[in-house]
């Protein structure tokens, strides 16, 4: 079964998405690019992971406008639980 969305219910579950990126400073003219590698990002609740982990990184210190070149760099990571983010940086300190 193939199932056509409109554009406009596209751009209504994709919105608070690109505006959540705009606000952590992911450049307009990247934020196709980090929806291509990472697509799931469209669905995500920002109520959920992308935003316990945004809180999680500033209250160590990380500013939230950093954000936005790594998340363009590496798009999955803001699908990362804070749990495995931190399991990751302690790896990469080794």
């Amino acid at each position: 079964m193939l199932v056509v969305l409109h554009a406009s219910v596209v751009v209504e579950l994709v919105s608070p998405v690109v505006r959540f990126l705009r606000g952590l400073d992911v450049e307009k003219q990247d934020i196709g690019y980090v929806l291509m590698k990472y697509p799931e990002l469209s669905g995500f609740k920002l109520e959920g992971t992308m935003s316990t982990l945004v809180a999680y990184l500033v209250s160590i210190g990380f500013n939230a406008r950093d954000i936005g070149p790594m998340v363009t760099q590496y798009p999955y990571f803001l699908g990362m639980r804070v749990s495995s983010w931190t399991r990751y940086i302690s790896r990469r300190r080794r």
